[in-house]
């Protein structure tokens, strides 16, 4: 029964699943409204997996092995709770029916709340329960999954990270207009495939309206900024300009503009007499050498190569990434830290793989894709924590008068 079950949910909703009635997964605790769990019996499994799949979700099959059972007696019932998962399969497949056709209401109002596409972009991690893997994780949702716009739309993605751009609805608690969506101009990037997120709803508002919006939402994302992790890197780069360490920066994209942006800022606003320069380079400057590393060496390799030619212990490395993940810059701060090097990383979205090879980190957290919004605050941190040592010198300056 199960692997007809598996057999027919492909054939409905696409994926790989191998096993549907395992219950055996975990995925990251704000997945819970999008899945929007009601079930009561033993399709709670194949409510979770053909959700996770509607909206598209990442997904990977684990293997798993089930032992043969040591007490107690199993409780499933063949024939009614069999009925129950294929009536779950048939429901949900109506629930798709009906949100392509814009009816979602009639369907129950399930409206899982991401934007047009997995804008949070969470791993759901199934395990197929019999010791059996799909082989390499497939991610499902290439080329059938629908997914709702958010609060109260139709936004339908073709579940390959790419947007048709109508999302209504609301967005991380803030309200929303009616009207087709944007894609922030920054959402068009990142290695694991580019991402589409409905920022800011625009038809129809005056561009006043826009500006607004976008003021608000960056003014709570510096607003959030943890001070006294601004503090502690003011200290990390001031400690590292005392003792004639050098500060590496990098980033990819629009993280590399910030990057050289920074870099002038350091370089050349915080010098004062009687005291050393910050003595600080941008990894993405030299494009002979990144260009040469990416053509013979892989594009992964650009930062870390240059790494390999300067870095001492007791160097900085900056990193700058939306989304933590960026495979350059990884390989860049596992090479840092084999160097004996400190590193800061100003990251956005859940903060990606970045977040546990930091020493420090600058966190603006927001839904995956505000690429945008994530390199404009980026850059508001670079300059508040240069002003905090422009401060400094002026102070030094004061002090040798």
């Amino acid at each position: 029964g199960n692997a007809a079950f598996v057999r027919m949910v492909r054939r409905l909703y696409g994926g790989q699943y191998t096993d549907l009635c395992y219950g055996y997964n975990a995925f990251w605790r704000r997945v819970l409204p999008v899945l929007d769990l009601d079930g009561d019996g033993f399709e709670i499994e194949t409510m979770m997996n053909i959700r996770a799949l509607r909206a598209g979700l990442r997904i990977v099959e684990v293997p798993s092995f089930e032992d043969r059972r040591v007490m107690g007696v199993g409780r499933l019932r063949t024939i009614p709770d069999g009925w129950r998962v294929l009536r779950t399969i048939w429901s949900e497949r109506r629930r798709a029916v009906l949100d392509a056709a814009g009816l979602a209401g009639a369907a129950g109002d399930w409206q899982p709340l991401v934007l047009g596409t997995p804008a949070m972009a969470t791993a759901f991690v199934s395990s197929n329960g019999n010791g059996h893997s799909n082989g390499n994780g497939h991610s499902n949702g290439n080329g059938n999954g629908h997914s709702n716009g958010n609060g109260n739309g139709n936004g339908h993605s073709n579940g390959n990270g790419h947007t048709n751009g109508h999302t209504y609805g609301t967005s991380n608690g803030h309200d929303a207009f009616p009207g087709p969506g944007f894609v922030d101009v920054g959402a068009i990037a990142e290695a694991s495939g580019a991402e589409a997120y409905q920022a800011i709803p625009i038809e129809g508002m005056p561009w006043h309206g826009v500006a607004s919006e976008y003021i608000e939402r960056l003014r709570d994302m510096v607003g959030a900024a943890d001070l006294n992790a601004i503090a502690r890197v003011v200290d990390e780069l001031r400690a590292a300009r005392d003792r004639g360490s050098t500060i590496f920066i990098a980033g990819n994209g629009g993280s590399s503009a910030t990057a050289a942006h920074w870099v002038n800022d350091l370089a050349k606003a915080t010098k004062t007499a009687g005291r050393p320069p910050f003595r600080v380079m941008n990894l993405t400057d030299n494009v002979p050498w990144l260009t040469a590393l990416a053509n013979d060496e892989g594009y992964e390799r650009v930062f870390e190569g240059q790494l390999e030619n300067f870095a001492r212990p007791g160097d900085v490395l900056i990193v700058i990434t939306a989304s933590g993940n960026s495979p350059n810059i990884i390989r860049a701060l596992e090479a840092a830290r084999s160097f004996g090097m400190r590193s800061i990383g100003l990251v956005g979205f859940d903060g990606g793989r970045a977040m546990a090879l930091v020493d420090e980190a600058l966190w603006i957290e927001t839904e995956r894709g505000a690429y945008g919004l994530v390199e404009t605050a980026h850059t508001a941190l670079a300059d508040i924590i240069t002003t905090c040592l422009i401060s400094d010198r002026v102070a030094a300056a004061a002090t040798s008068h």
